[in-house]
């Protein structure tokens, strides 16, 4: 598939008038396609704002194309983020990886539509500011790890929805649910149960504090932050996300 190259990109902030500017500031084209791949390849949720536009809203990398200097980023949610970008063409992005948040800005270029769900085709950022460590690291998990998720607030007639666990940190939780009926942001859902590797039980309610549909039939990604943790079993946790970030380390060194 080819692909014109953008007339311009999104300039970036004045080092000199940006409050960030001791933050880290990377330039290179290269290590930011590779950022941007990282960020495609985790599945990482982006918390999106639009100049003059009141709130944030979720999307995520699709694809990336360094060459020509593009990347393809998903649908807005809400919709109204869509119709928004449509009429401002600039967005402002925030997310985390490894530990570390991340911002950058672009600019639309164009927009095309695959099976009913928008694709925004946007200018490779400039810049890219990495602004600073998280208190808590979030780890990578898969079925591998072995950790059961028991969520009975979802139930719906008898039925649990299908969930599966994204990642993990003292604080909280991404996971990835099939139903049609997801928890909305600011929800509380009691008595979630974490069945970790080695017998330990985490019980705690969890705040949602996002939500990313792809489309209305499919997965949803959801975030939450736990409630009321003691020390005990955030220091259960803490032990336990060490050790898969060891292992996530060593499969990536592979």
């Amino acid at each position: 598939m080819f692909f014109r190259r953008p007339s311009r990109r999104m300039p970036a902030s004045d080092p000199a008038q940006d409050p960030l500017s001791s933050s880290e500031r990377i330039t290179s084209t290269a290590q930011i396609a590779r950022f941007l791949q990282r960020l495609k390849d985790g599945h990482c949720l982006l918390s999106v704002t639009i100049p003059g536009v009141e709130g944030s809203f979720n999307s995520a990398v699709l694809r990336v194309y360094p060459q020509q200097e593009l990347l393809i980023l998903d649908e807005l949610n809400p919709r109204a983020g869509h119709l928004a970008l449509l009429e401002r063409r600039q967005l402002k992005v925030r997310c985390r990886l490894h530990g570390a948040e991340y911002r950058f800005a672009t600019l639309l270029q164009r927009v095309e539509e695959q099976r009913g769900i928008a694709l925004y085709y946007a200018a490779l950022p400039e810049a890219l500011l990495q602004i600073q460590r998280r208190d808590h690291y979030r780890v990578p998990v898969d079925e591998s790890v072995g950790i059961e998720l028991d969520l009975p607030a979802l139930e719906a007639d008898g039925n649990a929805p299908q969930a599966s666990l994204l990642d993990l940190s003292a604080t909280g939780i991404g996971m990835q649910l099939n139903t049609p009926t997801p928890p909305d942001r600011g929800a509380i859902l009691p008595d979630c149960t974490l069945r970790l590797p080695a017998g330990t039980i985490v019980r705690s309610e969890i705040e949602v504090r996002f939500v990313h549909a792809r489309d209305r039939l499919g997965p949803v990604r959801v975030g939450g932050r736990f409630l009321k943790l003691d020390r005990k079993t955030r220091d259960q946790l803490t032990t336990l996300i060490r050790e898969l970030e060891r292992r996530h380390l060593r499969n990536q060194a592979r």
